[in-house]
């Protein structure tokens, strides 16, 4: 009943704001995903239309997941998600059951029925998680062949090919990266 009334307290499309991330990251309620709408300008707050389709799909996974609007700027929340400003406005589904933290970009027309059916997929795990990552290098250097997050699954656990795996991660050094 507790978990209920807190989850059923909050706003159908959450701000992303200290005031409700208590309840949300609460471990009382079980509620590990979130729908995540990023823009500049705190869209759905200005915009009745999008507002309104947000809401329905809140509506309708009430006490499954969290409607969030986010803005990019709060606590560096476009670089922890791995986006870019071109990328703005996203909505993407964030599964943090999972340790992984999988997350899927939405790439449809905003309307609820093509949402909802994104959230089914992607709680069915239907899609392919969206991974910040370089382009795939076409050719090989030599016998060398650099991977990147797009493409490590299939190189590297390919089980026809023996692979051995470098990893170079960049160090921060006085306040720098160096790699």
């Amino acid at each position: 009943m507790k978990a209920f009334i807190m989850v059923h307290s909050l706003p159908l499309i959450v701000p992303y704001q200290t005031r409700w991330n208590r309840f949300m990251f609460s471990s009382s309620h079980g509620i590990k995903k979130q729908l995540v709408y990023m823009s500049v300008n705190s869209e759905p707050r200005q915009n009745p239309v999008l507002r309104s389709i947000l809401e329905d799909v809140a509506l309708k996974h009430q006490g499954s997941v969290f409607v969030v609007d986010m803005d990019p700027e709060t606590n560096g929340m476009m670089q922890y998600f791995g986006f870019d400003y071109d990328q703005l406005p996203i909505l993407f589904f964030v599964d943090m059951e999972n340790p992984s933290w999988k997350k899927y970009v939405y790439h449809g027309e905003i309307e609820a029925g093509g949402i909802n059916h994104f959230y089914t997929d992607a709680m069915m795990g239907n899609l392919y998680p969206y991974y910040k990552s370089e382009p795939i290098y076409e050719h090989l250097d030599g016998f060398v062949k650099v991977i990147v997050s797009k493409d490590f699954d299939d190189v590297a656990y390919d089980p026809y090919k023996n692979v051995l795996v470098e990893y170079v991660v960049p160090v921060m050094i006085g306040g720098v990266f160096d790699i």
